[in-house]
């Protein structure tokens, strides 16, 4: 799967490979060794609609790292007022991309 990814992501970009990964059902709430997952990626990127389609996708906005940072923590400490907004409500996340992103079809099934 990573090959593949990593394929589509120098072809067509990585906001597609997001989308590929998420249709696919594909584990994006794992951890690195750091504890960080991609939502914390996301965050100190600065990627938004990354950050979106993750939550869309329901992976965990809450999760902390090793040294107990939440992607929150990470915007706040990186004067990140949009992404703030984002992280502090899922819910609307979750809403607007349901009418966004009609070519996303994350797992019903995760929380």
């Amino acid at each position: 799967m990573h090959a593949a990814a990593k394929g589509h992501a120098v072809k067509e970009g990585p906001d597609r490979c997001l989308e590929l990964l998420i249709n696919a059902n594909a584990a994006l709430d794992l951890n690195c060794n750091q504890g960080w997952t991609a939502i914390h990626y996301g965050v100190v990127s600065n990627h938004e609609a990354a950050v979106e389609k993750l939550i869309y996708a329901r992976c965990d906005p809450a999760e902390d790292n090793c040294e107990k940072k939440t992607p929150l923590d990470l915007a706040k400490q990186l004067g990140l007022v949009n992404m703030e907004k984002i992280l502090n409500d899922p819910e609307d996340v979750i809403a607007r991309c349901a009418k966004r992103y009609k070519n996303l079809t994350p797992s019903i099934g995760k929380k």
